[in-house]
């Protein structure tokens, strides 16, 4: 796995990174591009990209203000999901032709997901990029929610600490259960990591965007949720992601994992594996 770092065009830079495939059939693959959820990171998606790496190119970035990505200066930059869908597309326009000729398939989780439909819907007028298909791992939906005041706070002090991020982490998101100790730890970590204005951004205003879905034309987009999800419910997956995409023209795949919560790249990455090798 190689790290890059791409400098994005206002300021500041992405932190990526690059899988190759090894077996023979690889040359017809797309490349799978995977975005994290608020408070992770590429280590997020570290055993679903083990699973799928010799079959496929992946591309993997951490989002401006977490891990090793850095924001532009200044005090008055928002983190909105547009900025960072920008962001993450330009590192896609990047990349040589002849990885881009393969296209891509965008892998979203939770905010992720909405990132990855905001990039979908720039694509459309980008010609030298071309989306393939689209997995959603327990989406944040497209259209805007608005957290009352008292939950934007209790949103906001997620991760300012050890002690909260940990119950988080392990009694929100998953469970403890379901997670190894070095689960537990980079999840941790992560969420610790991010900068103040990333933290703040996604309950502030980032989860009240609203993204506009583009025209599917029979496009193949797979839905994961978890059947346990307290974050986002599979009941408002399937009304507020799957039906939404499915009037937009898209061939919609919707799963439901048993025992999963919302930190599914953890809990039951063989699911999502499992979703994206016999769709892409």
């Amino acid at each position: 796995m190689a790290t890059s770092i791409f400098n994005l065009a206002k300021g500041g830079c992405i932190q990526y990174q690059t899988t190759k495939p090894t077996t023979t059939n690889s040359d017809i693959k797309p490349i799978l591009v995977f975005v994290h959820y608020w408070g992770g990171s590429i280590r997020t998606w570290r055993k679903v990209i083990a699973g799928l790496q010799e079959t496929y190119p992946t591309v993997a970035a951490n989002l401006p203000g977490w891990a090793g990505s850095i924001l532009p200066e200044g005090d008055g930059n928002r983190i909105t999901i547009a900025f960072q869908a920008r962001s993450v597309l330009d590192l896609l326009l990047s990349l040589p032709a002849e990885l881009k000729g393969r296209g891509f398939v965008l892998v979203g989780h939770s905010m992720g997901a909405k990132i990855c439909m905001a990039i979908a819907a720039m694509a459309v007028g980008e010609q030298s990029i071309s989306v393939k298909g689209l997995a959603f791992v327990a989406p944040a939906p497209p259209s805007p929610l608005v957290l009352p005041p008292e939950m934007q706070d209790q949103q906001r002090t997620a991760y300012n600490s050890a002690e909260s991020a940990t119950f988080t982490v392990t009694n929100i998101l998953s469970s403890r259960d379901l997670l190894t100790d070095e689960d537990v730890s980079i999840a941790v970590e992560d969420s610790l990591g991010g900068s103040k204005s990333a933290k703040e951004a996604w309950p502030l205003y980032g989860m009240g965007e609203e993204i506009m879905i583009p025209k599917g034309s029979g496009m193949d987009v797979v839905v994961v949720a978890g059947e346990d999800d307290v974050v986002e419910t599979k009941q408002r997956v399937l009304g507020e992601v799957v039906e939404k995409f499915q009037e937009r023209d898209f061939r919609v795949d919707f799963r439901t994992i048993d025992s999963g919560k919302h930190l599914l790249p953890l809990d039951r990455p063989d699911a999502i594996i499992t979703a994206i090798t016999q769709h892409f």
